[in-house]
């Protein structure tokens, strides 16, 4: 059975290698992905996956029109408004 020690190494040793082989990050780029991740409890594939994506076959960044067409600004999106009901 392994430890808590042995367990949180492995799995940084896992995320480690999915920033620097399949996302291709830097070393800083890495440090800083896996302590974003990890202070909001997450895994970086998991990150990665559910909110990062790669708009362009050759890894350019993209224009605004593509970034648009797959991102809907109103999905999710939150109205901070308070409305008077009257009652006040």
């Amino acid at each position: 059975m392994k430890t808590s020690t042995e367990k949180i190494m492995q799995s940084l040793e896992k995320d480690i290698d999915f920033c620097k082989f399949t996302l291709g990050l830097s070393d800083d780029d890495t440090n800083e992905f896996i302590h974003t991740c990890y202070k909001m409890g997450i895994s970086t594939e998991y990150f990665a996956d559910e909110f990062c994506f790669d708009l362009t076959p050759d890894g350019m960044i993209a224009d605004a029109d593509d970034i648009l067409r797959l991102h809907d600004p109103d999905y999710l999106a939150i109205r901070w408004k308070l409305e008077d009901d009257g009652d006040s």
